[in-house]
């Protein structure tokens, strides 16, 4: 009898689950995407379509934004848009490659300054996956106007070097075959070509391809070298168990300080999450500890749930994150609700948990007619827990730090919960877009994510489209790089030593 009770709470918790990692998930559509991987093996640069049916893809996308997009003119004037628009089609006037065509679409997308409503680069990329296809098995970041190898897997090319051409294709060019796929949240341009510098091996392989020797010349501590690089297959990367991910969920003391790492608010399970905060605060609560730095670099986001379960375990203001989402009801964004309603998950969400306030937006937003737009507002704040931290805080940011995060980022701030230190995260103080909903161009086979809703902080600040800035700015150098430390960290705690 007892283990079909745990069954039936074990299905309850997936149901909800569900609902909070579904319709509220919102994590930015970089190079993580729910839609199954089933783009062409071959590189987009050797297709060439038809210029009618890029044509219509084109203004099918138009069309769905306009459906199913929350307010696509927040920050960008419609009679722009549709000027924009009516260039870029004006443009396709021959048979063009789908690479050119997507970088098309992507400007066209760049104009509404949602970093939900996005090419998918995971999708658009995958051809670097195919069997026979080669790679430049490195990682790039970019400081300045440098493009910087940050880690090399072959060990043949030292971190922090400065590269300067890869097949005598300079580095300045290769950053401005970048640009046409940046995406942003209000006025965060600046953080755009950080954040996607780590495309560049990727852009490579997509213009002028990768060999199985390739000539890549660079500069350390400004000596220029040059060397025969290897172009290798995914094949060969997937058995180099050096390029696995790290877990994104760390805790640890350092000079007095619990230091609590939080890269993602997607990453593993809801119970590995919940047991994860509960077992850390915990510890610093039993070792004493006065000081916490709570890390969301490189986090772009999550779950609404996470993020705000994270704000539980800190004493201070009450926290309801966010204040409201609003959004239209359309055919692209009923899908997922419909699918959430269906089934014995479904009849959990619809009819159980009624005291829970999530649970009762979401009966609200799913039983929306469709075309109608609507503002839905949360009332019930969430209930300190027992190990609530209560000494002197401090938030790390970067230009990573995105959508829940900066929901997450944006409360701490107005609440003055503690001192911020990093870089501007993705996105401004009066929230953020959400539900990045997959779209299927039809001809061209490009997907791309649509927003459906928007979570809104209840902020006097709430139309800035300015990014949030942290009072102490620090970005990392070369010299961090090259010395494989974490500069940020070792900034704050000389602050901490200094005072």
């Amino acid at each position: 009898m007892r283990m079909k009770i745990n069954l039936k709470e074990d299905k309850i918790r997936k149901a909800v689950s569900i609902y909070r990692n579904g319709f509220l998930f919102f994590g930015l559509a970089i190079f993580l995407s729910l839609a199954p991987s089933t783009s062409h093996g071959q590189n987009p640069s050797d297709l060439i379509y038809q210029k009618d049916s890029l044509k219509a893809d084109l203004v099918d996308l138009k069309k769905m934004i306009y459906e199913s997009h929350e307010n696509p003119f927040f920050y960008v004037d419609s009679t722009a848009f549709e000027f924009a628009f009516d260039s870029i089609y004006q443009s396709i006037n021959e048979d063009i490659s789908l690479a050119e065509f997507s970088t098309k679409i992507s400007q066209l997308l760049q104009l509404l300054k949602d970093s939900h409503t996005t090419l998918n680069l995971s999708r658009f990329f995958n051809f670097t996956r195919a069997k026979d296809a080669l790679n430049l098995y490195f990682i790039t970041s970019r400081i300045g106007d440098d493009l910087i190898l940050r880690k090399d897997y072959l060990d043949s090319i030292p971190s922090g070097a400065v590269i300067t051409s890869i097949n005598g294709i300079t580095a300045e060019t290769i950053l401005k075959d970048v640009e046409p796929y940046y995406f942003y949240e209000g006025n965060s341009l600046e953080q755009a070509p950080m954040l996607l510098a780590g495309i560049a091996p990727k852009i490579v392989a997509l213009k002028y391809g990768v060999e199985l020797s390739n000539k890549i010349e660079f500069s350390y501590n400004g000596v220029p070298r040059r060397i025969d690089y290897p172009g290798i297959t995914y094949k060969t990367i997937k058995k180099d168990k050096r390029s696995d991910s790290t877990n994104p969920y760390k805790i640890e003391t350092e000079e007095g300080t619990a230091f609590l790492k939080i890269g993602s608010f997607s990453a593993k399970s809801d119970r590995y999450y919940e047991r994860f905060l509960r077992k850390s605060f915990k510890k610093i609560n039993n070792q004493k500890t006065d000081s916490l730095v709570i890390d969301l670099r490189n986090n772009l986001g999550g779950s609404v749930w996470r993020m705000e379960e994270l704000f539980t375990y800190l004493s201070g203001p009450d926290v309801l994150s966010p204040h409201s989402i609003s959004m239209v009801k359309s055919p692209l964004s009923s899908k997922k609700y419909e699918e959430l309603t269906k089934g014995l998950g479904g009849w959990i969400r619809v009819h159980l948990f009624k005291k829970n306030d999530k649970m009762r937006v979401f009966r609200e937003v799913a039983g929306t007619p469709l075309h109608q737009r609507d503002t839905f507002i949360y009332k019930v704040y969430s209930a300190k827990k027992k190990h609530a931290f209560n000494g002197t805080k401090t938030l790390f940011i970067n230009h990573f730090s995105g959508s829940a995060s900066v929901l997450f980022t944006s409360q701490f701030k107005s609440l003055r919960f503690g001192k911020i230190m990093g870089t501007p995260c993705l996105g401004p103080f009066g929230g953020t877009w959400g539900d990045a909903t997959p779209y299927l161009l039809n001809r061209s086979g490009l997907l791309v994510s649509i927003s459906v809703l928007k979570l809104h902080i209840n902020s006097s600040q709430a139309s800035s489209p300015e990014s949030i800035q942290p009072d102490q700015y620090y970005s990392p150098t070369i010299n961090d790089i090259q010395q494989n430390i974490d500069g940020l960290k070792r900034y704050y705690i000389s602050k901490e030593a200094d005072q």
